[in-house]
């Protein structure tokens, strides 16, 4: 039966509603920074570093998370990059509609924050001329 759901939700196009871009990094979007920064991580760290695990005791735990993904998204090309490399992603899981959501004030060590969001617009440009 569950099988069978999965399937099925495979064959439909899907929607996410609420959807944090610095909780949602493609890990090859983040190798790309890393390498050109040159530094490198294991898929191992990388887990460890963009996500919780499954005995997360508390929303402290959970929020340290979004850490080590806004330092990665202190420029606009990142920005871009990550942003255009997320929308292929969901579209190639199925989704044909997201509510993307972050805070342009976490992106201010370069940027401003009206940098932080047209940097974020390119991205989804991009994406759209795809």
């Amino acid at each position: 039966m569950i099988s069978a759901i999965i399937e099925d939700l495979k064959m439909q196009n899907l929607i996410d509603l609420h959807l944090h871009l610095d909780g949602s990094l493609p890990v090859l979007s983040v190798k790309k920074i890393l390498a050109k920064e040159g530094k490198t991580m294991s898929d191992q760290e990388l887990k460890e570093r963009l996500s919780v695990g499954e005995d997360c005791q508390n929303l402290a735990e959970y929020l340290d998370k979004f850490n080590f993904p806004l330092e990665l998204m202190q420029s606009a090309e990142n920005l871009h990059l990550l942003t255009c490399d997320l929308l292929k992603d969901l579209r190639s899981q199925g989704l044909v509609y997201a509510e993307i959501r972050f805070a342009p004030q976490q992106h201010t060590k370069t940027l401003t924050q009206a940098e932080a969001v047209q940097a974020v617009i390119a991205g989804l440009e991009d994406f759209y001329a795809w």
